[in-house]
């Protein structure tokens, strides 16, 4: 690696010399020059040995990023030259040199691939949009009976929101605010014309001010304005631009995208209003592709064709966008780099489903995890929304993986991100946060089985409903209380506590008094198979005919309107959950 011009100094090691220690503070990173080091990890509360660096290789950089202690501890092999290089220093030198930061962040992707299970796993969809077995694969020490009796809580994971998509692919684009004779205007429309499947409806009145962007009431009112715009047009997005002085050639344009969904920052590969894309106003080439490859993302779009245009313009790597400019680091600044970072992360997510390429879910876990340490602590909102991004990507990993190290380091963020929102100033975002990491804890409690990640995420689900307005967000309400009533079901499942069940039966169908079929028919029908797979639990641990004759009603209703939507995986899933409890009332018989 060529750390010409980054301060560092030299230092000479013994054979046996512990660099760091697993738990210690990230204060510093090291190229290590000759020689080399073994790395070891503390497994069951021993050390043991993992792999072997050679010269070449930088060490410790990864807690200088992501702000965590050693990940592991570190000694010398063999007598070693190392340059040390201070965490200051460091950033700096990533905040300033783009060529610095392309090297570092190809070593951050190798690491963080590292992660990945073997290819072969699909990349997973959003939450609540696709089958989690996960419950029925106890871990061992489970009884036959436990494992037996698991086949019908193989429910869908706890989703945010459920809905068919919005997406035509048509934007509307209204006046550049500060776009004094339409010419920037002019030249972002013609961008997105030539891309595949976008039509850019034009639009004179605006939708907010130019203060909307650093005041997160008025950009809330903003959005709102513009999705009554978007319903009017039947329009997948808007975006909403400005810039400070259209003549100059040092000026940026500033978009953020509003979509028709309230919650899109809690999926993955979805784009916040407070997601925000700096673009020189003399943009062309990379740095156009990637704008539209972001607005492209943000529709909803899928199919063949969209995962074509999506994989045409993004580069494949975020080496490769600071290389070719599509992130131009010498013309932003410290903070606008870091919106790059994160428009890059959001549209690698996006790619990642349409293109089922997981490579692009690491690089966008990369660009997360820069943009959250380069961050100015100066805005809050921003922070948080990086870090919610960053949490749903990492749950996506962990669970795709099947880590419960991924998991937990996805609700530590989710956890920080709830912490930065004030749920007075974003109650949309703040609700989001705490309900995504409900759901969090729930896919670890899924795969450790720990009844003590079942009351956390009790504990988020509820505090979520704390700040949910049933009357002014009806459908998110009712998100989280189907997310409440499946954590419950877990919970009581482990457990072996009917009350929980009960609890669990409770919470689902008050769930339904707003995902009606009429309203919501794929949420009504995944809050039936939850209501099913507890009474499922629920009347084989009280022997109860009734229950479970219930459950089967569940089942059925919930069979039905999958076969209707055309949701194959679905319907398998209850009807293997149907003839579960049919086996169950047999066996009392």
């Amino acid at each position: 690696m060529n750390l010409h011009g980054v301060k560092k100094s030299r230092i000479k090691l013994p054979e046996g010399e512990t660099l760091f220690s697993e738990g210690d503070p990230s204060d510093c990173a090291f190229l290590l020059n000759t020689g080399s080091v073994e790395v070891f990890k503390n497994i069951d509360g021993e050390d043991r040995p993992l792999t072997v660096l050679g010269a070449g290789e930088l060490l410790g950089e990864m807690g200088l990023i992501d702000g965590q202690p050693r990940s592991a501890t570190l000694i010398t092999k063999t007598e070693a030259t190392l340059d040390r290089i201070e965490k200051e220093d460091f950033l700096r030198e990533l905040e300033e040199n783009s060529r610095f930061a392309a090297e570092v962040m190809g070593i951050l992707v190798q690491r963080l691939r590292g992660q990945l299970p073997a290819e072969g796993s699909p990349v997973l969809l959003q939450s609540g949009e696709d089958i989690s077995n996960n419950t029925n694969n106890l871990k061992d020490g489970s009884s036959e009976d436990e494992k037996d009796k698991t086949a019908a809580s193989g429910s869908v994971r706890p989703e945010l929101q459920t809905r068919q998509s919005a997406a035509d692919g048509r934007v509307i684009l209204p006046m550049v605010l500060g776009d004094r004779d339409g010419r920037i205007t002019g030249m972002l429309a013609d961008r997105l014309r030539n891309c595949y499947g976008l039509t850019v409806i034009g639009q004179e009145k605006q939708v907010g001010k130019a203060g909307s962007f650093a005041d997160p009431v008025l950009m809330q009112k903003a959005a709102a304005n513009a999705r009554r715009m978007l319903a009017e047009k039947d329009a997948a997005v808007l975006l909403h631009a400005m810039v400070d002085d259209g003549m100059a050639e040092d000026a940026m344009i500033s978009i953020r995208i509003v979509s028709r969904w309230l919650d899109e920052e809690g999926r993955l590969g979805g784009v916040s209003i407070f997601d925000q894309m700096e673009l020189p106003v003399d943009f062309e080439g990379p740095a156009g592709d990637l704008f539209a490859a972001w607005v492209l993302a943000g529709t909803q779009m899928s199919g063949e064709e969209a995962a074509k245009a999506i994989s045409h313009l993004l580069p494949d790597t975020m080496q490769e966008a600071l290389k070719t400019g599509a992130i131009d680091q010498s013309r932003c600044s410290k903070q606008q780099y870091v919106r790059m970072l994160s428009c890059y992360g959001n549209t690698a997510a996006k790619a990642s489903i349409l293109c089922q390429k997981a490579e692009w879910l690491v690089e966008a876990s990369a660009a997360f995890k820069l943009a959250s340490q380069l961050s100015d602590p100066d805005y809050p909102i921003e922070n948080a929304t990086i870090l919610l991004h960053m949490a749903v990507i990492l749950s996506s990993m962990g669970e795709r993986g099947r880590s419960e190290e991924i998991l937990r380091a996805a609700a530590e963020a989710c956890h920080e991100a709830s912490e930065l929102l004030d749920p007075k100033i974003v109650p949309v975002q703040a609700l989001t946060a705490l309900a995504r990491l409900g759901a969090i804890h729930y896919r670890t409690a899924v795969l450790d089985c720990d009844i003590e990640r079942c009351r956390q995420g009790v504990e988020a689900f509820q505090a979520a409903l704390a700040i949910s307005d049933r009357q002014a967000l009806p459908d998110q309400w009712a998100d989280v209380m189907n997310g409440l009533g499946q954590i419950l079901q877990l919970f009581g499942r482990l457990s072996h506590k009917t009350d929980l069940l009960k609890w669990s039966i409770k919470v689902c169908l008050s769930a339904l008094e707003v995902r009606s079929q009429d309203h919501n028919p794929l949420g009504w029908a995944r809050t039936q198979n939850n209501i099913g797979t507890s009474r499922y639990l629920l009347g084989s641990l009280s022997e109860d005919k009734e229950q479970l004759a219930l459950s089967i009603d569940c089942f059925r209703g919930a069979e039905a309107v999958f076969h209707d939507k055309h949701q194959s995986s679905m319907v398998e899933l209850v009807r293997r959950n149907r003839h579960a409890a049919e086996r169950e009332i047999d066996a009392m018989k």
